[in-house]
């Protein structure tokens, strides 16, 4: 699959190098990035070159900080200008999340609460992409962003980062405004206190937000996106995410915050190939793997969290998905593990 990337991402390079005495207008053009057109989309794995090339030739890990600094919300285009107007932090990430495919289709971010914090966690689709750099200036420009609204300085509680080499960790907790700084983790997370989440904003205006929406929605149909299926099954599929990180799944919430009824909802995702029973079975699948392979919770925490009424039904769909209980699939990964040492 050919995954692509905003086409101002790159656009930073340049700038950000030459403090350090490099010619990023070079580096672009070695790449063939030099004169792309504005709003036109990148491929994903030379996004990821430029940026690493671009820690490489400066001597600075931490590049996308860096750079980060002099974005602002018309970088983003259509969508920086929908977000200056949300009504709070939390609507702005709704908004962000609701068109992965603008910002990058080589990653995928979750959004989750917890008593006083609100956590985005991104995972890369493949191993090799967005690379690290790409996924660090990403991650940092969402932060810049949402920190141009915020009225006040905006801070994370922690910062993790899936960069496995010693770097230090001085640029991140400056940029974010937080001590607690890991790196090596599993998945990339922004942890932020929930309090600054749902802060009134003082610019907060519908009509401005739904215009600059229309506008987003416009591009991405220019550039060949299937927006009526994509979108709106991804739309389902982040809100079905977060609802399960919290435990529990509402059909109906859903649908409301997406402006319909549960009813259209469902006449939508049929005429799509698919409705909201395959939807949530499809992610408890795939969740229910990874939680497992972590060894972090019980049986029984996993079922509860999955959305599931008790452990029973939880080892029967399980079952239906994989041929095994969870307690044969913890053993004979066990096993496996034993025999390959």
């Amino acid at each position: 699959m050919q995954f692509s990337s905003y086409g101002n991402w790159v656009k930073p390079i340049p700038h950000v190098l030459a403090r350090f005495g490099v010619d990023g207008h070079a580096l672009l053009s070695s790449l063939g990035l030099a004169n792309h057109k504005e709003g036109e989309r990148l491929p994903a794995e030379k996004t990821a070159e430029a940026w690493r090339l671009a820690a490489q030739l400066s001597g600075q890990p931490s590049i996308g900080i860096h750079a980060a600094k002099a974005i602002h919300p018309a970088s983003w285009g259509a969508l920086g200008h929908a977000v200056l107007s949300c009504e709070n932090l939390h609507h702005a990430i709704s908004l962000l999340l609701k068109y992965p495919a603008f910002i990058s289709d080589s990653i995928r971010i979750e959004a989750y609460e917890g008593t006083e914090t609100f956590t985005l966690e991104t995972f890369p689709v493949s191993k090799q992409l967005p690379g690290v750099e790409s996924l660090e200036f990403g991650m940092a420009t969402g932060f810049q962003l949402l920190n141009a609204i915020f009225p006040a300085q905006l801070k994370l509680k922690s910062l993790s980062l899936t960069r496995t080499e010693n770097c230090d960790a001085t640029s991140y907790q400056e940029f974010y405004q937080c001590e607690d700084v890991f790196f090596g983790q599993a998945s990339a997370k922004q942890v932020f206190y929930r309090k600054d989440i749902y802060l009134p904003l003082p610019f907060a205006n519908a009509e401005l937000t739904e215009h600059h929406e229309k506008l987003v929605q416009q591009q991405l149909q220019k550039q060949g996106f299937d927006f009526e299926k994509n979108t709106f099954i991804e739309q389902v599929t982040a809100r079905l995410r977060q609802q399960l990180n919290a435990g529990h799944i509402n059909q109906t919430k859903i649908a409301e915050e997406l402006n319909i009824s549960s009813r259209h909802m469902q006449r939508k995702l049929k005429a799509l190939n698919t409705s909201f029973s395959d939807l949530v079975d499809s992610i408890r699948k795939e969740s229910a793997l990874a939680l497992l392979k972590s060894r972090q919770k019980s049986l029984t925490d996993i079922a509860h969290q999955l959305g599931f009424s008790d452990h029973s039904n939880f080892t029967r769909a399980f079952k239906r998905w994989h041929g095994l209980t969870p307690t044969q699939f913890l053993e004979l990964a066990i096993q496996q593990s034993a025999a390959n040492r």
